[in-house]
């Protein structure tokens, strides 16, 4: 038995056992008219004068059901303001904010309304650091399981409790709790029972997106066929929505990063040919077209996506996205990862050629000269594409290949990949029959990989910052640093590449 003080004199007892939680609270007396004027003011669209009070306002009134879902709503509301990297959140105003939704949750577990505002609220909140951690130090990842069980049929309370299960994923350590509690498979159920509703499953992508950052938990996941399927459901039963597809795609990315078995699976149960549909489909998205190109670089990472992925028309749909969208740089730079991993195949070489494919990576060349990413990322694709045939070499060379490999190397941008493998192909284009020591002993199809990605956390209110992580493939390429960054992107607003998509917090999805 564990007793809290709360804040006005409120105290709440807490039992937990393997088959009880009883919430004992003692009631504070009569409703606080000081309280319900603040609260009217706050749902009137005042900022709280005073957070921490309000909060405390909120527990004192733990037992009136209509104050807890009106005052749990105006946390949610102005829950982006509260946690703004503007404003500091000390330790005791995230206890205060923790304990308040998580006592309502407790003390009205039948009561639909006021859990789903309680979730909304936490999903907003829950950005904030120190609030996911009070959220998980009081039990919160078992609260939300435990409400997502007790009202399978409430949409509303399904799609706040994925939107609070990705908030909260951006925490290796909450993840973990919450991969070990069970939570991804409370994810999957949602998205199973209401397979219609786009907003739940979008909310349920993104918590697989932000879960499958742990390379544990990006294991576990894949492990069980039915998180592929759920993923490739809604993208079929949301073709149109391009927010499903492009949360979809960093899912399937994170899921099949550097985990070979998971791209045999994907590849077989159709993954790719949804991922393509989606890039058929959201022409004018560039976020769609960049995650679609991140899915299918993880994916042709093993050699038989590699010829599948060019055989159903993906060297074309990546050249294409890059056409449409070239001011956008990491697009541009995810389109030469993906180009890269392609080339690889022999099979590939050619056509990727006549499809336009170096004259695409020369033009992201040109257009981002000082652009270390994507300068590193075409060298390796031209590598793959010429490593062998003499025929694409002299393409290469006659197409001014040579100059923009002697600039990109010797820029002040000039990464250790990008001087490694450059050199490489200026040999190659100007003595094809010789063999630098560096290269001996390689394999006779590959030499450069962009190895598989995890896209980026999806945060709520800032830019993720970046990441590298090693590849638990080894390159085919001998003693390359086949280490990569991870992108940094905006997540959206209001609710996992190289190695992995991170996560993505955004509030409530």
């Amino acid at each position: 038995m564990k007793a809290i003080q709360r804040g006005l004199g409120l105290r709440v007892k807490i039992i937990d056992d393997d088959e009880h939680d009883v919430v004992k609270a003692t009631r504070a007396g009569p409703v606080d008219p000081n309280f319900v004027r603040v609260l009217e003011r706050t749902e009137s669209g005042d900022y709280p004068e005073d957070v921490l009070v309000f909060c405390r306002g909120i527990s004192k009134h733990r037992g009136h059901a209509e104050l807890q879902g009106r005052a749990c709503r105006c946390l949610a509301a102005h829950g982006s303001r509260i946690v703004s990297p503007s404003n500091h959140v000390p330790s005791v105003l995230a206890l205060e904010l923790s304990q308040c939704i998580l006592g309502a949750m407790v003390s009205h577990k039948p009561n639909v309304m006021i859990i789903e505002e309680c979730l909304r609220a936490m999903s907003i909140l829950g950005t904030h650091g120190e609030v996911r951690i009070q959220i998980s130090k009081f039990k919160g990842i078992k609260r939300i399981l435990s409400a997502m069980d007790r009202h399978p049929i409430a949409k509303g309370v399904q799609e706040a409790g994925c939107s609070v299960l990705s908030t909260l994923a951006v925490s290796c350590d909450v993840s973990a709790e919450i991969q070990t509690a069970g939570g991804t498979k409370r994810v999957l159920s949602a998205m199973d029972n209401h397979k219609m509703e786009p907003h739940i499953q979008l909310a349920g992508c993104k918590a697989i997106r932000n879960l499958a950052v742990s390379a544990d938990n990006r294991v576990q996941i894949s492990s069980s066929v039915w998180g592929f399927k759920r993923i490739l459901d809604a993208m079929r039963c949301h073709a149109a929505n391009p927010d499903v597809q492009e949360q979809a795609c960093i899912a399937l990315a994170n899921l099949t990063a550097n985990n070979p078995s998971s791209c045999v699976e994907v590849g077989s149960a159709g993954g790719i040919d949804h991922v393509i549909a989606a890039m058929d489909f959201h022409l004018t998205s560039a976020c769609v077209q960049e995650r679609a190109c991140l899915c299918l670089r993880n994916l042709a990472t093993i050699e038989n996506n590699q010829l599948i992925i060019a055989q159903k028309g993906g060297i074309e749909r990546t050249i294409r996205a890059v056409q449409n969208h070239l001011e956008h740089d990491t697009l541009a730079a995810e389109v030469c990862r993906c180009l890269a991993n392609l080339g690889r195949h022999p099979q590939n070489q050619e056509h990727l050629v006549q499809c336009g494919g170096i004259q695409v990576l020369f033009k992201c060349m040109d257009f981002y000269e000082n652009n270390g990413v994507v300068q590193e990322q075409a060298i390796l694709a031209l590598c793959n594409v010429g490593f062998l045939q003499r025929k694409l070499q002299m393409q290469i060379q006659e197409m001014g290949g040579e100059a923009r490999v002697q600039r990109s190397i010797a820029s002040s941008q000039a990464s250790k990949l990008t001087i490694q493998w450059g050199q490489v192909l200026l040999q190659k284009l100007g003595n094809p029959t010789a063999e630098c020591e560096q290269n001996r002993g390689m394999s006779s199809t590959v030499i450069a990989v962009s190895l598989g990605g995890v896209a980026e956390l999806s945060r709520g209110m800032c830019i993720n910052g970046q990441s590298r992580i090693r590849s638990e493939n080894p390159s085919p390429a001998s003693g390359a640093d086949s280490m990569q960054t991870s992108i940094n992107i905006m997540p959206s607003q209001g609710g996992v590449g190289n190695n992995i998509a991170q996560s993505v917090n955004d509030g409530v999805a």
